[in-house]
């Protein structure tokens, strides 16, 4: 199951030698049917033999090991037997001699030292030769690499884990197979750009398609592609709710200002602002009155990404993922290109935004500190991530 990296270290020079004689002592979990998961000591040098044999050498000092251990151990009974030998009689003193070396036989019989166990590697072959055998039903495979790299984002590595396929009937066992996905073997880069408060304005993304059947109200400016999209958009999302748009004010530039009101009389004026590029975000937002929730018309009006390239899209949910199991959410997505985009996360102490930089095969090459509001959240950031500088 697992091998533990401590190794134990035990050297001892025999008497007529000129160096000592040293052996490791190492432990691993084994699982065995029927007895579930055991840890056991064993000698890497048996491991590692040409031969499955230790040196005369070793073995007498792993007797002498275990002698070692096990004299320790019955110290209290070897002081008791040596009073023994001044107020008892020959035969009493015998007896309790005797019974003191059975003692002695059976802790070092199952002294850890000398049961260390001799394990031995399987036979193996390379996945390509294994190619001509038949009839092998289990087949375990060392998924760490592959034949020609290390690299487990290459066509090459995926070819050869193919061919592991043609070597059982039945079954195949990965073993120290990878972690990959689009932010598996990104760069990490932690210094950011700039530090100061960022302030983030909720970004509106709009529907991709519209249905034929949506209607836009009359008189509605549709000189510009992009309103009707901000219109049916917001529709979609208030329907089924107790709110609906009461009026549109047009003709401002770069603004689309909407009139919501709700069915017991309040009203939220809530200001889109766009770009050149149609980015469009949530400018301001007025209530009336005053009392009803920002919070809850805000996240009323709230969209997912709107991505345009799929490897960013692929990139970007995955990294939304990962940091959101540290506890960061996302609060703004900016696609800037098919290769890269900026994204904003909020945690405990502030905002951080970071940017994305995708290859061509849609994994991600780089991860950058952009900005971030203060060190605190860098920091934040950084422990999140278990990040050694």
């Amino acid at each position: 199951v697992n091998v533990d990296p401590e190794i134990e270290t035990k050297t001892i020079l025999l008497k007529g030698r000129k160096a000592g004689t040293v052996l490791h002592f190492a432990t691993a979990t084994i699982h065995f049917e029927g007895a579930g998961n055991v840890r056991v000591r064993y000698i890497p040098e048996y491991l590692s033999a040409e031969t499955p044999d230790l040196t005369p050498d070793q073995l007498v000092a792993l007797n002498i090991f275990a002698r070692e251990e096990a004299t320790a151990k019955l110290k209290n009974q070897k002081r008791i037997l040596d009073e023994a030998k001044n107020h008892s009689t020959d035969q009493e003193y015998r007896l309790k001699q005797e019974e003191y070396q059975k003692l002695l036989a059976y802790s070092i019989m199952n002294s850890p030292y000398f049961n260390a166990a001799r394990l031995r590697f399987a036979y193996a072959l390379t996945v390509h030769r294994a190619q001509g055998y038949i009839g092998w039903e289990q087949v375990y495979a060392d998924a760490s690499c592959c034949h020609d790299n290390a690299n487990h984002s290459s066509d090459s590595y995926f070819r050869w884990l193919y061919t592991v396929t043609c070597c059982s009937t039945a079954n195949i066992g990965l073993l120290h197979y990878p972690t990959l996905n689009p932010i598996s073997n990104a760069s990490w880069q932690l210094t950011p750009k700039k530090i100061s408060p960022i302030v983030v304005k909720p970004r509106f993304y709009f529907d991709p398609e519209q249905s034929a059947s949506d209607k836009l109200p009359v008189g509605f400016d549709v000189s510009n592609t992009l309103f009707p999209k901000i219109y049916l958009t917001i529709s979609r999302l208030l329907k089924g709710s107790e709110w609906r748009i009461s009026d549109v004010i047009q003709g401002r530039p770069y603004q689309q200002v909407y009139e919501l009101e709700k069915n017991d009389g309040s009203s939220a004026t809530v200001q889109f602002s766009y770009n050149k590029k149609d980015e469009t975000t949530i400018q301001s937002v007025r209530l009336k009155p005053e009392s009803i929730d920002y919070q809850t018309v805000v996240s009323m009006l709230s969209t997912q990404p709107n991505y345009q390239n799929e490897s960013i899209e692929s990139a970007a949910n995955e990294l939304i993922q990962y940091l959101s199991s540290k506890g960061w959410s996302t609060v703004l997505v900016e696609e800037k290109t098919q290769y890269k985009a900026f994204l904003t996360f909020v945690g405990v102490n502030g905002h951080i935004k970071l940017d994305l930089n995708v290859s061509g095969k849609g994994l991600v090459s780089s991860i950058k500190v952009e900005h971030v509001d203060s060190e605190i959240v860098l920091n934040q950031f950084r422990e999140g991530l278990n990040y050694v500088n």
